[in-house]
């Protein structure tokens, strides 16, 4: 399992190696893995001695003898250094017994923390590159230069399965690995090797919708029309081969029955597209004989239109300048001989290139190459190109690479709207937050179930799906706090009261279960494109999507409109009437975080810019600043508020009104440089604490995907510099600037 690494860059990396593992290694791993087994390694201190021999100094070559070896240098179990005298890696050990690594730790202690909490302080407070927590059993590598969410994590006891893993584990975990740049070069490699893919997909998926698009007008579609059903169409496709690839439906059933439907193809023929219809409503309505269960959820609910249909047969010319040609790519097809002959066949009679985009689509891993997350980059690039093609000048741009919000923005921006509106103190740090609630644990509970999230621009998704990601995070540490507690026995599925005095119980939960809970109990999000909420709610239903289980109506919580009109005379059908759609949130004071990335520089006709100058407050019609306005008026007094905007909100004089404003309750401002290569404008993310007013506000920058705090800014400043926001200075840089406007 790995965050840090791309699993087949590893699997590639270490198979081409010249790595040769000696007998030594190899009868150590050996010894190892009996004690495993036999549960000789249970405590962690009775197996430090043969930790530090058997694995550190024989498998992995660390030096152990007195001068490079410090065990429980400043409470580190083992740590090693470089020759200059600088810290390489960390190891932190418990016993077998230790099961869940990211569990609290069960101690008579008034701090609670997790393993994880203790390697990641290590490597903080010490600056080490590296840590490797184990359980002697699994062994997860941390880098200092990423999160603790992202790590790779081994299984030792696959190398009985596999002894071929061992080599995996010694290119990995040694010392001459970590000291020469291995380990790094996994980790460029992964990132080039994942972009790769991505683009590589995204060209198909590009191309298949320029194609679908051109088929549909020619079926007598208007061009609005044809957008639409060749995206709905392409969305569920992503469904489809997400599912099979996790065992939701049954495997390559797609490829089965499609390719069957050719063998009988003519000139006028679509029997694979009618073929792909069916396919459909089996996964609407269910089909028991095919083994295919209702999904349900609205995703494959509408028909597709009669005239939402392509041919089996067409030739290449009439996609001119839209289709590329593939040759290089058609061995990738997951066929087996005799689809192979089918295919060929059909092939040389004329196949229509949406066939062959659509296979070699369906021939991808979705399992570990196109995960979710990935998914979700490449319905926003989708998304965007959307408001391209809308355009007909452009129904022949071809992609050449993917753009969307880094995770590193969004997850900065749920983590310091979410964690701090549930903490007493504004942490924006989980592990705080269950600290501070460690003798009240009913009370987050019970804000963490009301807590209401929304983004009024949602996109694709990207941020309501961060915003799940944080609070599963937060109810994952809440149970595995009230584990630490006490002894439970499991009856049911269920954990039954403790047997100690005054103890919580809590549910033995399924992950997908408690996020399909928080999708419908906690996030809310609304966009003014179809396309953009149908897309939304793919993103989250490949999050919970459960085998047995239909997918959750989600209309009531992901709605399409106008977030900023509310007068359908001006927006028509799309005008959005706020406190009507989501009436008992408004009833209860209105959402508790708003978060996203709204859009800016919109263009407005002519009666949406009368609208605005007559509804919002600061005679502006751009979009941000609009979206800005409307947001805070959304949110609870203490709730909070976060967007990444232009950074001519901290200095322009047509954001002056805004900008001022919003200064009392401005609790964070980060300079984020250009975050997309294709847009011209410099970005800024700021953090508003609504009816909270602060002296200062923090200032950072983000570098390197990281952001940090670099000051505290005196908001008394503002005025002195003519009202401009100060941004990624330093506390000395603002001295020096003030003494010199003195």
């Amino acid at each position: 399992m790995t965050d840090l690494f791309n699993e087949k860059t590893i699997k590639r990396i270490v198979e081409i190696s010249d790595l040769n593992i000696s007998k030594i290694q190899k009868d150590s791993a050996k010894k190892w893995i009996e004690f495993l087994e036999t549960g000789k390694l249970e405590k962690e201190k009775e197996g430090y001695l043969d930790f530090a021999n058997l694995v550190l100094k024989n498998i992995l070559g660390y030096d152990i003898g007195i001068e490079s070896l410090k065990h429980e240098e400043g409470n580190m179990e083992f740590s090693f250094k470089k020759s200059s005298g600088n810290y390489l890696v960390c190891f932190e050990a418990k016993g077998t017994k230790t099961k869940d690594l990211w569990a609290y730790q069960n101690r008579n202690s008034k701090v609670r923390e997790t393993p994880v909490n203790q390697i990641w302080d290590y490597m903080g407070r010490y600056v080490i590159p590296y840590g490797v927590l184990t359980n002697y059993k699994e062994f997860v590598l941390f880098d200092r230069e990423k999160s603790y969410n992202d790590f790779y994590k081994f299984d030792f006891l696959l190398i009985k399965e596999n002894p071929e893993k061992l080599k995996e584990f010694v290119k990995i975990f040694s010392k001459e690995s970590l000291d020469n740049g291995f380990v790094e070069k996994i980790r460029v490699e992964s990132d080039v090797e994942e972009k790769r893919l991505t683009d590589k997909f995204y060209k198909l998926f590009h191309e298949t919708r320029l194609m679908l698009l051109r088929e549909f007008m020619e079926n007598g579609r208007t061009r609005e029309e044809a957008l639409h059903y060749a995206q709905l169409f392409l969305n569920r496709l992503m469904f489809v081969f997400f599912a099979e690839d996790i065992n939701l439906i049954p495997q390559r059933i797609f490829e089965k029955n499609l390719i069957k439907s050719l063998e009988n193809c003519s000139e006028n023929s679509s029997h694979f597209s009618d073929e792909i219809s069916v396919l459909f409503e089996d996964l609407d309505k269910g089909d028991s004989e095919k083994e295919i269960q209702q999904f349900n959820g609205g995703l494959f609910h509408e028909r597709l239109s009669r005239d939402a249909y392509f041919q089996d047969l067409r030739k290449k010319d009439f996609f001119k300048e839209i289709y590329s040609e593939k040759k290089n790519l058609i061995t990738d097809l997951s066929l087996s001989e005799e689809e192979f002959k089918i295919f060929n066949r059909v092939r040389l009679n004329g196949l229509s290139p949406i066939i062959e985009n659509m296979l070699l689509m369906a021939s991808f891993d979705f399992k570990s190459d196109l995960k979710v997350n990935i998914l979700g980059h490449i319905f926003e690039q989708s998304l965007s190109d959307l408001e391209e093609l809308n355009d007909e000048n452009v129904s022949k741009r071809k992609k050449d690479g993917i753009f969307y919000t880094p995770e590193y923005i969004t997850d900065y921006i749920c983590r310091n709207t979410i964690v701090p509106y549930l903490s007493k103190s504004g942490t924006n740090s989980t592990d705080e937050l269950i600290e501070e609630y460690s003798k009240d644990l009913e009370n987050l509970e019970e804000k963490f179930k009301k807590i209401k999230i929304l983004d009024p621009a949602c996109g694709s998704g990207a941020f309501l799906i961060k915003a799940v990601d944080v609070l599963f995070e937060i109810f994952e540490k809440i149970q595995n706090l009230k584990q630490s507690w006490g002894e439970y026995e499991v009856q049911r599925g269920l954990k039954t009261k403790s047997k100690i005095k005054g103890q919580l119980t809590f549910k033995k939960f399924e992950e997908k279960d408690k996020i399909r809970e928080i999708i419908e109990n906690n996030i809310y999000g609304v966009d003014l494109n179809e396309e953009s909420i149908e897309t939304t709610k793919l993103s989250l239903f490949l999050r919970i999507a459960k085998k047995g289980k239909k997918l959750p109506d989600l209309s009531e919580h992901i709605k399409c409109g106008n977030s900023l009109i509310d007068d359908e005379n001006v927006a028509g059908k799309k005008a959005f009437k706020w406190k009507e759609e989501f009436k008992e949130i408004f009833e209860n004071g209105g959402f508790d975080v708003v978060i996203g990335n709204p859009p800016y520089g919109a263009k407005l006709a002519e009666n949406e810019v009368k609208f605005v100058k007559k509804n919002y407050s600061f005679g502006t019609s751009e979009t941000a600043q609009l979206m800005m306005e409307k947001s805070k008026k959304f949110l609870k007094v203490g709730g909070y508020n976060s967007f990444i905007i232009p950074k001519a909100f901290t200095f322009v004089s047509t954001w002056d009104k805004i900008r001022s404003n919003f200064l009392g309750e401005l609790k964070t401002l980060i300079d984020c440089k250009k975050v997309w290569k294709e847009v011209k404008l410099e970005q800024i993310i700021y953090v508003l604490n609504k009816g909270k007013e602060f002296k200062e506000y923090d200032s950072g920058i983000l570098e390197n995907k990281n952001i940090k705090i670099l000051a505290k800014v005196d908001k008394s400043l503002v005025k002195k510099f003519d009202g401009i926001l100060l941004n990624s200075l330093t506390n000395q840089e603002i001295k020096i600037g003030s003494k010199i406007k003195d």
